[in-house]
């Protein structure tokens, strides 16, 4: 009986394995349709390294295996798991999807009271601000952290946090049309970031953070193209990344400092989150999107505001 019961569970393995390579292959087709996608993909191919999945490709992944098993994974699995074995091993720590609890949440968090868009907003700034002269209290973002807490963002406290970014930005030298990198996690520092960059006059450009903490000089290098690519002058991100200030401006021409956003918002006045820094029009950049680049050379994006309204 237990040498049946062991051969049973041998074939769910294998019949599991297979399935998640299944998965690996289709998406990487998907991810990289100019590569060689033939390319043997084993049970220990390095995701990020040999297959080219970036921070973005690896939730597609592990939200398609999810799919694929009906099972919710570790939390951490989106951080550790670093090979298609990796996730093997993950799914037998797997839980139950439990998809009726989430929509519930969602529900939950969705306002009691929809508003009129402004129809006559030409920018993204001109919304937030039409926002917080008709309900600047109102839940403009539901944030939930990984321990399923919520964070909710107010129209005028996403406004403030912007306003005081922006601010320290200029204080910093940033002028009009200039470039400035974020890469933060989502969070309301995030937030504040991208519309910081924009209340200043500059362009933002979001990058990715790396999976862990350990890999953010490996991170920097790799996306330094990027950054060179975009003209980035300056970097948004966490503390841990200021002590490769030197190394990344040796590697971005263009770059003159990395900051976080409590530096940026500590530079502030109190007056500054009063006035607007900078007028922009439908036409102006609202953001430059890249690929990753991490199989090639990086290639980006123009959204104007037009085009993102």
């Amino acid at each position: 009986m237990s040498g049946k019961s062991g051969s049973n569970k041998g074939a769910a393995a294998g019949e599991a394995a297979e399935v998640i390579l299944d998965i690996v292959r289709q998406l990487r087709a998907a991810l990289h349709p100019n590569h060689n996608s033939r390319a043997a993909v084993t049970l220990d191919s390095l995701l990020e390294r040999e297959l080219g999945f970036d921070s973005l490709g690896r939730v597609e992944l592990l939200a398609r295996i999810e799919r694929a098993f009906d099972v919710s994974l570790p939390e951490q699995t989106l951080a550790t798991a670093e090979t298609p074995r990796d996730l093997l091993r993950a799914l037998r720590g797997a839980r139950p999807a439990a998809p009726a609890a989430v929509s519930g949440a969602i529900r939950s968090a969705a306002p009691s009271l929809a508003l009129a868009p402004p129809a006559q907003a030409e920018t993204l700034c001109e919304v937030l601000d039409w926002y917080v002269r008709t309900a600047p209290e109102r839940a403009h973002i539901h944030l939930l952290t990984e321990t399923g807490q919520e964070e909710v963002i107010s129209h005028a406290a996403l406004h403030r946090g912007a306003h005081a970014v922006a601010a320290g930005l200029r204080e910093q030298g940033l002028e009009p049309g200039q470039t400035v990198a974020i890469m933060l996690p989502t969070s309301r520092d995030y937030f504040h970031g991208f519309f910081g960059v924009l209340l200043a006059g500059g362009i933002p450009v979001p990058i990715y953070p790396p999976l862990r903490p350990a890999q953010i000089e490996e991170h920097l290098r790799r996306h330094a193209r990027i950054l060179a690519n975009a003209q980035v002058t300056m970097l948004i991100t966490v503390a841990e990344a200021r002590p490769l200030s030197r190394l990344l401006r040796s590697l971005v021409e263009s770059m003159r400092t990395i900051v976080t956003v409590p530096e940026l918002a500590a530079r502030a006045t109190p007056a500054a989150g009063e006035t607007p820094l900078y007028h922009m029009s439908a036409a102006d950049i609202a953001m430059l999107q890249y690929t990753s680049g991490s199989t090639g050379n990086p290639k980006g994006v123009i959204l104007t505001h037009a085009n993102l309204l």
